[in-house]
């Protein structure tokens, strides 16, 4: 059994996708359901709970979406009052611009959106980012601006209702969508960069 903290929660279909960071070792799970399903909308697991469950590893994915596990069991133990604090301690930060993210391989697109393509894969496709520059909420996403790195905007995927600002200096969890458009050939697909969630105090 492994101890569990549920960091994420985000939109995908009709149900959610659960992130979360596993205690024992501190890596980036993705909890789908024992059949390999994305969790439906209804799922218990929430922002700040720990769990302890049973996992097993996924093979319905492929990279750079390694995080991938199968929750076999899970019981809820506690929630975690210090979010923040415990994160700071245990997950790798990138800090500054977003070319710095995914070990600077992403690509943008015309209308500035970063991505991922398939002939320069990160290693996973989670990281926790502290921007050095505050990302606003322009109604349809999140808007990084600086004189040095210029403007990118990433759209945001979480449950929760959308802040109109997201401070620098916020511990802001970045994921990687699915790739897209799932009917196009693979060499024309990316993975586009969302904002999953984020911890300022």
């Amino acid at each position: 059994m492994t101890e569990v903290l549920i960091v994420a929660r985000t939109r995908i279909g009709g149900g959610v996708c659960v992130g979360a960071l596993a205690l024992d070792d501190n890596r980036n799970v993705r909890l789908m359901t024992s059949l390999g399903a994305y969790q439906p909308a209804g799922s218990p697991f929430q922002v700040g709970e720990v769990y302890d469950m049973n996992l097993t590893p996924d093979r319905g994915f492929e990279p750079p979406h390694v995080e991938n596990v199968r929750v076999v069991e899970a019981k809820r133990i506690r929630a975690e009052r210090a979010m923040l604090r415990l994160l700071r301690a245990r997950v790798s930060v990138v800090s500054g611009g977003p070319d710095r993210l995914f070990e600077g391989r992403l690509g943008f697109t015309s209308n500035d959106r970063p991505y991922i393509g398939r002939d320069d894969l990160p290693k996973g496709s989670v990281e926790f980012w502290e921007p050095d520059n505050d990302l606003l909420w322009d109604g349809k996403s999140y808007t990084y601006s600086s004189a040095i790195s210029g403007e990118f905007a990433f759209t945001y995927a979480g449950v929760e209702p959308p802040a109109d600002k997201i401070p620098a200096g916020s511990l802001v969890r970045i994921s990687l969508a699915t790739w897209w458009p799932d009917n196009e050939p693979p060499d024309r697909q990316r993975c586009y960069t969302q904002v999953s969630g984020w911890f300022s105090r």
